[in-house]
Parts: structure tokens; sequence; C-alpha cells
């Protein structure tokens, strides 16, 4: 096991890009702790349901241009031998695509206001919540579109800098809200917080824009097609990931009731804090790697036992070491209102050791060019969530969501181990 650490922490070290969005991604978990901090003393268990709800509403919106767009502009713009007309193509496309994104969520969001809206109006018309969390949305698409730019560029110690501004902002309109005592009001304090960030951002990063000249040629219908493939990547994460936390969330509401909801996703966000580390530290050094040996199935087999060797041993202990210190890490991140969370927490650190190392396979599945296989598991795992959750819950309440939480990244690393079987094992 010890053989492979010192090859692990070379990597660490040469990878710049890898230190400074450790750092950023420290800051954001820390930003997003004293959110979760913030509700949890001002507004209970019922704040944190309708926060996360919130976030999950937003973040479909967000994630089809994060983790879909931006994904192929970063790609695209990355590339030293573009010509600069085809840099300007590429800004001018993204730029327009941002922009039917939010277009198109503005008229699901109308059309189907009374599923996604009105649970969080509170004392505020349709319209005038619409328009407090429509300006600050558009922004912040054009400020995850900016800072993309800046990321292609690898100016990775301003990206680090910039990708942590929006939730800082939003904790600190969050703090300057609580005054109003009014849960609705801090909710529409973290949205502007997000938008904010676009008026740091793009001064910052003006220098690093490309020029904005359009001119349509058939070469822009194919730069279309290209950032489409991207899109369609972001709509799979929308479907099966967001809009199915968004689902999964509006079940548990009215089967287990607001109170029982808020007490999950306190423990969810216990889970979230470890899982976002893992994934933009380790992650960000390990995919790499097995992209480069993807063609070597010797190697590749070889670097892949030697990592878990290396790693399931540490996440056993990180794990251990937060299931002793669970009811102080309750407190610290919640109040003492949630210690009646503690029994759930056994079961979500189990499911989270498997869960990690889903993650680990299905960055082989993607290194291995299978993107769409990868897809169509992201579906079905969502439905067999979903099934599970509904038996569970039927029987054990609250619990169930816990034995859920094991089963499910059981089932979905024994799925992923039986179709990489002769990578893993030859």
């Amino acid at each position: 096991m010890f053989l492979f650490l010192p090859t692990f922490v070379s990597n660490l070290i040469r990878l710049k890009s890898s230190a400074w969005t450790f750092i950023s991604v420290c800051v954001r978990t820390l930003f997003n702790l004293i959110i979760t901090k913030l509700f949890a003393i001002y507004f209970g268990a019922n704040g944190l349901t309708l926060l996360a709800h919130f976030q999950n509403l937003l973040g479909m919106v967000t994630a089809l241009a994060g983790e879909g767009l931006n994904k192929g502009i970063i790609k695209f713009l990355a590339q030293h031998d573009l010509k600069i007309k085809d840099q300007q193509q590429f800004f001018a496309l993204g730029g327009l695509l941002n922009v039917g994104i939010f277009v198109s969520a503005c008229l699901l969001g109308f059309c189907y206001r009374d599923s996604f809206a009105l649970k969080f109006l509170g004392d505020f018309s349709f319209f005038q919540w619409s328009f407090f969390v429509a300006l600050p949305l558009l922004a912040n698409l054009f400020n995850l579109f900016l800072i993309a730019v800046v990321q292609s560029q690898q100016h990775f110690k301003l990206f680090s800098f910039l990708n942590s501004l929006n939730i800082v902002l939003s904790a600190l309109c969050i703090y300057l809200s609580i005054s109003y005592n009014d849960l609705f009001t801090a909710l529409l304090a973290y949205g502007a917080g997000q938008g904010l960030a676009l008026f740091i951002t793009l001064p910052i990063a003006w220098k690093f824009l490309p020029r904005l000249s359009w001119s349509v040629s058939s070469q822009t219908v194919s730069k279309l097609r290209q950032l489409s493939d991207f899109m369609a990547i972001g709509l799979s994460i929308v479907l099966f990931s967001r809009f199915g936390t968004y689902l999964f969330r509006e079940y548990n509401m009215a089967t287990l009731g607001m109170t029982e909801t808020g007490l999950w996703e306190a423990v969810m966000r216990l889970s979230d804090g470890h899982t976002f580390v893992f994934n933009a530290t380790f992650v960000a050094i390990f995919y790499p790697k097995v992209a480069g040996l993807v063609h070597e199935p010797v190697q590749l087999r070889k670097y892949l036992w030697q990592t878990f060797r290396f790693i399931l041993p540490l996440i056993m202990v990180g794990l251990l070491l937060i299931f002793m210190l669970k009811k102080q890490l309750i407190i610290l991140l919640f109040d003492e209102s949630f210690l009646i969370t503690v029994f759930l927490v056994g079961w979500v650190l189990l499911g989270d050791f498997f869960k990690l190392i889903s993650y680990l396979l299905s960055n082989v599945l993607i290194a291995q060019g299978r993107s769409w296989l990868f897809v169509f598991l992201q579906g079905v795992f969502t439905v067999q969530f979903f099934l599970l959750m509904y038996w569970f819950t039927a029987h054990f309440g609250l619990l169930g969501l816990g034995i859920t939480w094991v089963v499910s990244y059981v089932l979905s690393v024994t799925v992923l181990t039986l179709i990489l079987r002769k990578t893993l094992f030859g």
C-alpha cells in the first residue's frame, strides 16, 4: 500500500492546478457549512429542507451550463492551436447558449410554477419572487461562463479565487438578511450572492476574454453541434441527478414531512462535505492517470489496484473518525436539536464508503470512452434508488432513507464491478 504513496504525493505536487483546486474546495466547503449552520440555527430542520430544495432548483439550471456547456467551452478554448476567429465563435456561441438556458428555465418555471415556485414564495408575489430569482440566476450563469474561460487558459490561481466568490458572497448576503428573521428572504439572499459574483469576476476576467466578434458560417453550425454534445451530458446530469434528487425530496416531504426531511438533509450535508473534497482533489489526479493508461490494460490494472490498496484504508479511517466524532460534528455544524439524527450517521457513512468506490469506478468507465453507458447507468441507478426508497421508507420511516443509501450504493458498486471485470481482473 505505502509503495503507492510517493507516486501519489509527487503527482499531487506536480499538479499545481490540484493544489489551487484543493484550496478552492476547502473554501467552498467551509462557506457551505456556514450557510447550513445559519439556516439550522435560525430556521431549524424545516429551513434546511427548503434551503436544499431551493439550491436544487437553481442547481438544475446551473448544472446544464456548468457540467455540460462550460465543459465544452473549456475543452475547445484550451486548444493552443485554435485560431482567433474560432475562439471568438466558441465564446459567442457559449454566451448565446447560456442565454438560451436561462430563457428555457424561465419558461419552464412559469409554466410549472405550482410545482417549482409556490413553496418558496412566502409573502412575496410570484412575479416579485421571479424577479429576485431570475436576475441573479442570469448573472450567475454568465459568472460561471466567464470562470470557465479563465480556467480554459489555465490561470489556476485566478480560477480558484473566482470559483469561490459566489458561495462566499451568498454566505455574506444570508448573514445580512438574518435580521429580517424571514426564511424566504434568506433564500433569496442566497441567490443574490450567487449573482453578485459576476460584478467582481467581469472586470478581473476581462483581459482573458476573446473579443466578441460574430460571423455565421458552416463552421459555426459544426461548433454548435460540438457544444451540443456537452449540453447533452449536462442534460443527463440534470435529469438523473439534480431533478431526480428534487423529486426524491418532494416525495420525502409528502410522506415523512418537512421536519424529518430536514433531518435527513442535515446528515446529507455531513456526507456532502467529505465527498466534495474527495471528488475535487483525489479524482483530479486519478482520472487523468486512468485516461492515460486506458490503452495499456496491464498497467491500468496495476495502477487501479495500487490506488485501491492506498485509498480504501484512508477512506475507512476517515469515515470511522467522523463516526466517532458524530455528536460533536452535529453540534458544530448544526445545533443540539439535530442530535436526534445520530442514528442515521452510521448508515450514511457506510453508504458513503461504497459511494466513493462507485465514483472511482465510474471515472474508469468515462475514461474508457463509454460515456453513453455511464448516462444509461445514471438513469438505472436513479430508478433503483427511488424504488428502494419507496419500499424502505414505507416500512422503516426515516431510517429507511439510511438503509436505501447503503443498499443503493452496494448495488451500484456491484454493477460497475461486473461491467469493469475485465479491466479489474483481466
